[in-house]
Parts: C-alpha cells; sequence; structure tokens
C-alpha cells in the first residue's frame, strides 16, 4: 500500500487507472459495512437479512459506473467487438435488460392502479 501510494503522489499513475483504484477501494468500504451491519443485526437478534439491501445498492452502484465507464471506453474505441469478453457481456447486458424492463413494466402497472 505504501508503494501505491508513493506511485500516487508521484502522479506516476494513469488517471484512469487511479480512478479504478478508489473505486475498488470503495467497494471493499461499502461491503465490509455490510459485514458489520450484518453482525450488528445478527448479535442484537434483529434479522441480519436486512443488511443484504446494503450489498444490493452497491450491486447497482457499481453496476451503474461500470457501465458507464464502458459506454465511455467503446465512444472513445478502447473497446471493439474483438475485445475479449464482450460478446458475453453483450449477452449478460441484453438478459438483465429484459429483466429491467419487466420490473419497470411491474412497476408502471402499480402505477396505474
Amino acid at each position: 500500500m505504501k508503494e501505491i501510494e508513493s506511485l500516487i503522489e508521484s502522479g506516476a499513475v494513469e488517471p484512469r487507472i487511479l480512478q479504478e483504484f478508489r473505486e475498488a477501494v470503495n467497494h471493499v468500504r461499502q461491503t465490509s459495512w455490510a459485514v458489520q451491519k450484518w453482525i450488528e443485526l445478527r448479535d442484537q437478534r434483529q434479522d441480519p437479512y436486512t443488511a443484504l439491501e446494503i450489498l444490493v445498492v452497491e450491486r447497482i452502484r457499481c453496476a451503474t459506473q461500470l457501465n458507464r465507464e464502458l459506454a465511455n471506453d467503446i465512444e472513445s474505441h478502447d473497446i471493439g467487438f474483438e475485445t475479449k469478453g464482450i460478446a458475453d457481456l453483450s449477452i449478460a447486458i441484453e438478459s438483465l435488460t429484459r429483466l429491467l424492463d419487466r420490473l419497470a413494466g411491474k412497476r408502471d402497472s402499480t402505477k396505474k392502479s
């Protein structure tokens, strides 16, 4: 960590890599907070599964951020269809989009009621 800190302070790290590092640290921080909450709730004989919402919210935040970054990478031509894993990513996003559309449909039907 000290070596990373000195690289950061010297400006020897590409800003995008530094941002990725900060994002990873933030994810670890959020996840460790969820673990702490789980333990506290369990020790207080409350439902620890409510702490899972923290993890879900964190995954959504991370996925949103990653999608924005991937879109930027595609627009700047850093990613192309030949990029390893891009076809699998496309399939996963199509599947997620269908599920999100289904959720949105449920949301819209409850608004009409």
